[in-house]
């Protein structure tokens, strides 16, 4: 099949893919900037962005009308009258069942802000740090997420005077398939099902995190990935109220800047780290939420398959003739090193453009010239060489000794 007809194909799934969408969930503005950052082949954009649509799609709950048809078993063996829909049903294997899933509706307005627990997220860092230092909350619990060779875990430790240190970890997985946001998630459930667990539970709680996203997730919507973390947090949390209600309990949760300064918060990086290298609690000590498998987070889903969409065209690219040359001269491309490197104001639009050429090997040089006629030869009219190429023009050629000087 040939690269036109290819590149014909997918612009026609992009389109219908992109108008199938319905019911707010629309392709982010983000994703395409994204798309522009990195300069791929038309063909390897498009299947991005059919990629992008299709996992939006895959997000759609069973109330939505193209549920049913996403769902459909017999979608991908229809040989005749085949849609849009078909084609990248046959183009992107996913398993729909695990994919995170948005609700139609968001959540009720009159139920934003009210929550179990008191939420306190200081201004700056130094405040942050301050008030952590002078909490009056008789239990102190910690949560926090660590990334490790692209594998996602969180950890939740609770801190209580005179008795053992309690800890629990949970390892989502791979970062293909999870975030670190939601792994932040994670950990705060952990660390109510602590709270939750604690004999003699009647007393006052907070519950440290640095990662102000998630804090403030529990005033949303409930309408992005991860939320539904989020939701089975604020079930547990109005659980623990509801029991503790002629009690003295008391909950805050309390943004906590960095791991600097605070015990609990330094333990906690460690305990981060063991979950993000594969350890897991027992799945009796656990959330029951967290017991079953954890679905995949669809941001994850996209960026993972981006990664492998700009993998590919690096290695194509460095096998081609032009790549070749290139990477002769900087080892790194392609990449956005480059883009950085001519985007700064001390260099003036000319200059710009003509570093640009010269590292496309796109300069009016005769050995270029030569390939559409617009030079008789490729030989060096300075000096006579027989190839008047950029590496000739700029290190050897015994004409422009003197421009080579000045510059040395």
């Amino acid at each position: 099949m040939g690269s036109a007809k290819v590149t014909r194909q997918l612009a026609t799934l992009q389109c219908a893919a992109t108008t199938a969408i319905t019911g707010g969930l629309r392709t982010s503005p983000t994703d395409t900037l994204d798309a522009c950052t990195f300069l791929l082949p038309a063909s390897m954009n498009i299947n991005k962005w059919c990629h992008r649509a299709f996992v939006r799609m895959a997000m759609l709950p069973k109330d939505h009308l193209l549920h049913k048809t996403m769902k459909s078993k017999r979608a991908k063996g229809i040989k005749h009258h085949r849609t849009a829909l078909h084609h990248l049903l046959d183009a992107y294997n996913l398993n729909l069942n695990s994919i995170e899933k948005i609700p139609v509706a968001p959540r009720n307005p009159n139920l934003i802000g009210l929550t179990p627990f008191k939420i306190s997220i200081p201004e700056d860092r130094d405040s942050s740090i301050r008030e952590a230092e002078n909490a009056m909350e008789k239990v102190q619990v910690f949560t926090d997420r660590s990334a490790i060779e692209g594998k996602v875990g969180a950890a939740a430790i609770l801190l209580r005077e005179g008795r053992p240190t309690r800890t629990l970890h949970f390892h989502l997985g791979s970062e293909g398939k999870h975030t670190v946001h939601k792994a932040e998630l994670v950990g705060i459930l952990l660390g109510l099902h602590l709270i939750s667990t604690e004999k003699k539970g009647g007393t006052t709680f907070a519950l440290g995190s640095d990662n102000q996203v998630a804090i403030k997730a529990f005033q949303s919507n409930f309408r992005s990935p991860g939320h539904h973390l989020t939701q089975a947090a604020l079930r547990l949390a109005h659980q623990i109220h509801n029991r503790n209600k002629k009690t003295k309990y008391a909950l805050v949760i309390r943004w906590m800047a960095g791991h600097e300064g605070i015990e609990g918060n330094e333990i906690m990086d460690r305990e981060a780290k063991k979950a993000a290298e594969g350890h897991t609690s027992d799945k009796e000590l656990i959330p029951t939420y967290l017991r079953k498998p954890l679905l995949m987070n669809p941001s994850a889903i996209k960026r993972a398959y981006s990664d492998r969409i700009k993998n590919k065209w690096n290695n194509t690219w460095r096998k081609s003739k032009r790549g070749g040359k290139m990477h002769q001269i900087d080892t790194s491309t392609p990449s956005n090193k480059f883009l950085k490197a001519i985007s700064t104001p001390n260099l003036s639009r000319r200059s710009t453009s003509l570093i640009s050429q010269l590292r496309l090997t796109h300069i009016p040089l005769n050995s270029y010239l030569e390939q559409f006629k617009r030079a008789d030869s490729a030989r060096c009219p300075t000096c006579g060489a027989d190839n008047k190429t950029i590496g000739h023009f700029l290190f050897d050629c015994p004409g422009y000794a003197h421009e080579r000087w000045a510059l040395a």
